[in-house]
């Protein structure tokens, strides 16, 4: 191997694992230093614990059951990430007293998405056909693996055999996944199911999960708030999407409750009630998927106005309440915890109500309630629409005073003390609050009607500073730079320099290549476009390619002392994915010969899974992907060569002999490297998506 083909495979193993830094189950290098003569040496820590291959022969006592749900857990965080091992086998197990992790990953076989595998002999009883044969792997080869492992470990047991049969037969009626992996195992363990010790390091000192988490097919990305027998994350699915607000509650709670939830809401359709996503049951307890409502709380809006309120954005967030309690009660659901803490301050939807955990459907008695917002003379804790009218005529004094109407927050001892309000608001609070229940609204409806005289049809809930921060995000990403221009503010320095740019993007001409515009841009340091300092300084050129406003990226070609050269993506505005997962990662390597230079392998961009990665194609196959003639556009770029390196490079390995190659002479390298790049990377991924069209 060459002195800058091992640079460049470095450099790789590198890449690999900056998404996976830290987590607990997976060892992979942590430091590359540049040595005395020139290259690049990876180091990884010393291995503390056994290997599963030495446990297996010496016998003994294996604690099974923790070491397979650690591999699975491992497993799909390394997937979600693109990153998959390709040989798995017991020797790249290592098992430590607390916890199991695997390793192997990045030595040289280690493989994202379909690169090459060194199939080494005492690993061939673990690997999948693909793996043995040398070709594409991908997820399920890896449980392919995990399947044999298996067999080793538990030859006896019926229910992991029969997981076993399902790994490594591969039924096309059942396909495996990790979630499906992970499900098994918590049936076959415990109901339920077991946490094993890489899923109690996923918690913090207080229980919580922490970012990198899965729950179910989400991927936790923080806490955001904490009560009774749940927690709330933000976490997104692993396929990519919006956020998601996940709810994970206890493994004791009964999921026909969380079920109950889940059917309860999914009956709702209306602006001012949550909308609820999924449920199901994971290792860590059941979960209810919902969607995240940016905003600020009723709570918090309450606060900010302390006693001086706008009187009509506080009539109209009662009133989107009531539209909320009208819905929901009309299907006899009884929220039974109406507080200000529940509903949130939506932009362009208002107040939208939240949090059912302990709403019904009948009679039943839940402890769960507030009592600063319960009726008095009403059962404690039963269902009805008593409660939740009456807590909207508390939130409405609050909302008017910054006061709770009752001393002490009672209302079981005492009358309601209205306070400063202007005539109608006050009968409408005398009513809502009455001691005598029979002179109370008795439906929503009924409470609407009293208020629509003084809600203004056309007055919108006001957005605070954040939520109007947020929007001027989101008409950035969504192209609106106008409006965005206008809403936001001049010490929102960071926002006002992405709306400059942006304009810069969408203003800017230059040539047209398959149906896109590609520009030189500027020369950047090596930092702003995100190289490592452990490689030698770059001279670094980018470019502009975009179509529209529906992709934008900025490409850095990135040219190294050795003559060795990289192109990748360094920015994706606020482009779709798959493009913003480009940035950073898939790199195309550029290196020198004696008379030109030379890609050796140009591999096709696919997206396949929870991220964008790259296979083996052949000619035929980047044509069709790219929906033009690669050799015809990369000749007229400049190109001397293209097609299978093994009649391009003389000392192309056999087994690469089939990649497509390109080689150019040294005054087009940037231009045949870019566009290169956008054939077997870009084109592809926005065919995929349906972004552009080849010219």
């Amino acid at each position: 191997m060459t002195r800058e083909r091992r640079v460049a495979e470095a450099r790789r193993e590198v890449e690999i694992f900056d998404g996976l830094r830290g987590h607990p189950l997976i060892e992979g290098p942590r430091e590359v230093l540049l040595q005395d003569d020139g290259t690049l040496a990876l180091v990884y820590p010393a291995r503390k614990g056994e290997g599963l291959d030495e446990m297996i022969e010496a016998g003994g006592e294996i604690p099974k059951k923790r070491i397979v749900l650690d591999i699975v857990t491992a497993l799909a965080a390394a997937h979600e990430h693109g990153v998959v091992h390709g040989r798995l086998a017991p020797r790249w197990v290592e098992v430590l007293p607390d916890v199991t992790r695997i390793r192997g990953f990045a030595l040289r076989s280690a493989l994202v998405g379909d690169a090459a595998t060194w199939v080494i002999e005492r690993d061939e009883e673990f690997l999948a056909p693909e793996a043995k044969e040398r070709r594409a792997v991908d997820p399920s080869s890896d449980l392919y693996s995990l399947g044999v492992i298996i067999e080793k470990l538990e030859p006896d047991d019926p229910t992991m055999k029969g997981l076993a049969d399902v790994l490594t037969r591969r039924r096309p009626d059942r396909i495996p996944s990790t979630d499906y992996v992970r499900e098994a195992l918590a049936e076959a363990f415990s109901e339920p199911g077991p946490e094993s010790a890489g899923e109690q390091l996923m918690r913090d000192e207080e229980g919580h999960l922490v970012e990198g988490a899965v729950v179910g097919e989400y991927v936790v990305d923080r806490l955001l708030g904490s009560g009774g027998s749940s927690d709330v994350y933000l976490a997104r699915h692993v396929f990519g999407g919006p956020p998601r607000t996940v709810k994970v509650f206890g493994n004791g709670e009964d999921t026909r409750q969380i079920g109950h939830e889940f059917t309860t809401l999914q009956e709702i359709d209306d602006p001012h009630v949550v909308r609820v996503i999924h449920s199901g049951v994971s290792v860590y307890g059941p979960y209810l998927v919902s969607e995240y409502l940016e905003g600020e709380t009723l709570a918090q809006r309450i606060d900010a106005w302390n006693g001086r309120p706008d009187i009509s954005e506080a009539l109209l967030v009662v009133h989107d309440l009531l539209n909320a309690l009208d819905a929901i009660h009309s299907r006899q659901i009884y929220h039974r915890d109406v507080k200000p803490e529940n509903v949130i301050i939506v932009e362009g939807r208002g107040a939208v109500l939240f949090d059912f955990d302990v709403a019904a459907a009948d009679h039943s008695q839940v402890d769960g309630f507030t009592w600063a917002y319960w009726p008095p003379g009403f059962p404690p804790g039963h269902a009805g629409p008593e409660p939740d009218l009456f807590a909207v005529g508390v939130i409405l004094h609050e909302l008017m005073t910054g006061d709770h109407p009752f001393p002490g927050r009672n209302p079981q001892d005492g009358h309601a003390e209205i306070g400063d309000v202007p005539p109608a608001v006050r009968r409408i609070l005398e009513r809502a609050l009455s001691a005598d229940p029979a002179n109370r609204y008795a439906t929503a409806a009924e409470f609407r009607e009293a208020i629509a005289p003084h809600v203004d049809a056309n007055r919108t809930v006001a957005p605070s500073a954040r939520d109007r921060y947020r929007r001027v995000e989101q008409l950035i990403a969504e192209g609106r730079l106008e409006e965005a221009s206008e809403l936001v503010l001049p010490e929102w320095k960071r926002l006002v320099a992405r709306i400059e740019r942006k304009h810069r993007a969408l203003s800017s001409t230059g040539e047209v290549f398959a149906g896109f515009q590609m520009r030189f841009d500027r020369e950047v340091t090596r930092q702003e476009a995100g190289l490592d300092n452990v490689f030698r300084e770059a001279n670094v050129r980018e470019y502009h390619v975009s179509h529209g406003p529906d992709l934008m990226l900025d490409v850095g070609v990135a040219s190294f002392e050795d003559g060795t050269m990289k192109v990748w993506a360094v920015n994706a505005y606020d482009s779709p994915r798959p493009f913003a997962d480009l940035v950073g990662r898939m790199r195309i390597g550029v290196y020198p010969r004696e008379e030109d230079y030379i890609i050796s392998r140009l591999r096709l961009a696919v997206w396949e899974g929870p991220r964008p990665s790259r296979r083996q194609a052949s000619l035929s196959e980047l044509n069709e992907a790219a929906g033009l003639d690669v050799v015809e556009v990369l000749l007229a770029a400049g190109a001397i060569d293209v097609g299978k390196r093994g009649e391009i490079d003389d000392a192309c390995p056999s087994r690469e002999r089939n990649e497509v190659a390109v080689s150019m002479p040294a005054d087009r390298r940037f231009d045949v490297a870019m566009k290169s790049y956008l054939i077997a990377t870009v084109l592809p991924l926005a065919r995929r998506v349906g972004i552009g069209a080849a010219d």
